[in-house]
């Protein structure tokens, strides 16, 4: 399939029976978000849209919105007076701001070379060595540390093989993230050491102020039928000077250890891109969307070492539901947009496996 994008913006109403966090005690109303699927709307010229669709605190109301495969160019409008995009160029990942004190829309930033055109390697590229040249990122989660102040940027780490081939996770330190133009920004990268082709540990990031630890959610490929999510855990201290001999899997024996050969299946699915949030009734979240099904599933639980129980949340709408022409994946929670303790709000990528449908439809 071709990884391109589009968001869908929704609107979940929470209604909580207990305040035991126990899945049967849940029920949602979710709607589409006008408002917002028009905020983030295409521009005439430039960005035009794009999938993983992460968001994050930088300081005060500030957010960094992290972008994936990224269409580029211009609108058009047929003699019907239907919009449609003509895309001259994709990088791998372009950023946007928002200052909700000022505006929902975000001001998107696309990296380009010296002759002006965008770099197709994307905004982040691997500073650390590498074996292979042809590396480049998809950034799909990260956090802000209060401690060292930094932003950490949770990456695939893709090569183009076979279409697209994932070989690694990275882990992207942006060091002056209070610079209001990313495009000044400086940072530097490290690859997790454990993470490889089937040990993907980028999938959602969360730091408990409890026991001071960060938590990545990782995808273990190897475990039937389609891989599982696990758990990785590792000090604030040793994440923040990027120390991996410190991080530890959950093991079967609710263990912890650096070897994860026998890791703890949290949920018995994989999810390459997600969010995991705390919530005041929830406790602790994580949304959830892949290939395999066009229905956004929510997981909830106590503890991050689980139980985690699982429950449909929203079904794709039609047309896009229908698997033989779409995917719908990388659904990512937004609490910042959230009302009140009782609604939370989030997006969904919808692609289709034609690229000229994919380029032209905004719809897509």
């Amino acid at each position: 399939p071709i990884m391109f994008n589009a968001k869908r913006w929704c609107i979940g109403v929470v209604w909580l029976a207990s305040v035991m966090f126990s899945v049967q005690c849940v029920h949602f109303s979710c709607k589409i978000n006008d408002t917002l699927e028009t905020d983030f709307a295409p521009q005439k010229i430039g960005w035009l849209g794009a999938d993983v669709s992460t968001s994050l605190l930088l300081y005060n109301r500030t957010y960094l919105w992290l972008w994936g495969d990224t269409l580029y160019g211009n609108l058009y409008q047929t003699p019907q007076g239907d919009w449609k995009r003509n895309c001259t160029a994709m990088p791998h990942g372009t950023v946007g701001i928002v200052d909700l004190d000022v505006s929902n829309v975000p001001t998107q930033y696309i990296r380009h070379n010296e002759d002006g055109t965008p770099d197709l390697m994307g905004f982040f590229r691997p500073l650390h060595s590498i074996t292979d040249p042809t590396e480049y990122y998809w950034t799909v989660a990260g956090l802000r540390l209060p401690s060292s102040g930094c932003v950490y940027i949770l990456a695939q780490v893709i090569i183009p093989k076979n279409g697209f081939t994932q070989i690694g996770s990275d882990v992207i330190v942006v060091t002056n993230p209070e610079e209001s133009n990313p495009l000044m920004w400086t940072y530097n990268t490290s690859r997790i050491t454990q993470s490889s082709g089937t040990l993907n540990i980028n999938n959602a990031i969360a730091y408990n102020q409890q026991d001071g630890h960060v938590y990545i959610m990782a995808t273990d490929a190897k475990q039937p039928p389609f891989g599982v999510t696990i758990l990785t855990r590792i000090p604030e201290a040793a994440f923040v000077a990027l120390d991996w001999t410190s991080l530890l899997c959950l093991r079967t024996d609710g263990s912890w250890a650096q070897d994860c050969t026998d890791a703890k299946s949290m949920i018995n699915q994989p999810y390459s891109e997600a969010t995991l949030t705390w919530h005041p009734k929830l406790g602790w979240y994580l949304l959830g969307l892949n290939l395999f099904a066009p229905t956004v599933v929510l997981a909830t639980a106590d503890q991050l070492e689980g139980p985690w129980h699982i429950q449909n949340l929203y079904d794709v709408p039609a047309p896009f539901s229908n698997q033989t022409l779409y995917i719908n994946y990388a659904a990512k929670a937004h609490p910042e947009y959230s009302s009140s303790p009782s609604t939370f709000v989030f997006t969904y990528n919808t692609n289709s496996h034609t690229l000229p449908e994919v380029i032209a439809d905004i719809t897509i």
